[in-house]
């Protein structure tokens, strides 16, 4: 299930993010989950300037759910305080962005094609 992902103080939206089905039911069932984020291992320096690895570090991302009631249909709305952390998940795109997204790709595929046959002499 493709949902928005909002602020909790100021309900701005953070990000989309598809919520696997056990994640939506357990939603349903008591209105919060825990989401784990892995954040990517970042170089560190020690003093003597000899480069070192840090390892992943796993945060989480708490969501709760409230109800919304609209026209007699309910509605989930997803909140998180944990904004920075929210920002790391995989995101994805809204219906209406994925027609827009899709024939960009296919006029850069298009072109590519175009290309590597300019450079091949056919073209």
């Amino acid at each position: 299930m493709r949902v928005v992902l909002y602020a909790d103080q100021d309900m701005e939206p953070i990000t989309v993010i598809e919520l696997s089905e056990f994640a939506v039911d357990y939603l349903n069932k008591y209105k919060r989950v825990t989401l784990p984020v892995i954040v990517p291992m970042k170089p560190s320096f020690i003093d003597d300037g000899d480069p070192t690895i840090n390892g992943d570090v796993i945060n989480q991302v708490n969501i709760y759910a409230e109800t919304l009631i609209r026209k007699g249909q309910k509605y989930m709305i997803l909140f998180t305080q944990d904004e920075e952390s929210a920002l790391l998940l995989k995101s994805c795109f809204l219906p209406g962005q994925r027609s827009e997204l899709n024939e960009e790709m296919a006029n850069f595929y298009a072109k590519g094609v175009l290309y590597a046959l300019g450079r091949l002499g056919h073209i």
